[in-house]
């Protein structure tokens, strides 16, 4: 199976317990790592700034195909998490990369999935406890991981595999690690 996650990367600003960190991460970062890391095989689209692109490591580390699409500015968020609850999150843009156009998704190959509530039942799974440190990205692993678990195993299950992995992922900064 081949998931294609299409978005920008961001260079998160967060301010953690009165300090500023600048983290390179985003959306596309945590889903594409989750499902490689869960054995897809994933690939990322997105767009930055020329300037930013060396930061973004966490796609080599992992082994995910990366294409970087030209931008004048990259997307930035500064989060700011005032208490030591996660939730607790005042989150600003500071800049945007350009838009995504038809032509720059024209050629893309990949499986689709669309997701469907099974008219039945609702499936949910607990997750355990995490850090403030590791909320970025908690719900983008979460989505990954269920893409990759549906293609494996039953609704149940793969909501299962979804809340475990979420969870060890929000115990750390960063990307899913395996």
């Amino acid at each position: 199976m081949r998931i294609t996650f299409i978005g920008h990367v961001c260079v998160d600003k967060n301010l953690i317990r009165g300090e500023i960190e600048t983290f390179y991460g985003g959306g596309v970062i945590h889903g594409a790592v989750t499902a490689k890391r869960l054995g897809a095989e994933a690939s990322v689209l997105t767009k930055c700034a020329e300037a930013d692109r060396e930061h973004f490591t966490s796609f080599r580390d992992a082994g995910v195909d990366a294409t970087f699409l030209p931008s004048r500015s990259s997307t930035s968020i500064r989060n700011e998490y005032p208490t030591g609850n996660p939730d607790d999150r005042r989150s600003h843009i500071i800049s945007r990369a350009d838009p995504f156009s038809s032509a720059d998704i024209a050629s893309l190959e990949a499986d689709v999935v669309h997701l469907v509530y099974d008219g039945r039942e609702l499936y949910e799974s607990p997750f355990t406890s995490f850090t403030v440190e590791g909320r970025t990205g908690r719900g983008d692993t979460c989505t990954a991981a269920f893409l990759v678990g549906m293609q494996r195993m039953g609704l149940r299950e793969a909501t299962a595999l979804a809340a475990e992995v979420t969870s060890r992922k929000m115990q750390y900064r960063g990307a899913y690690r395996g």
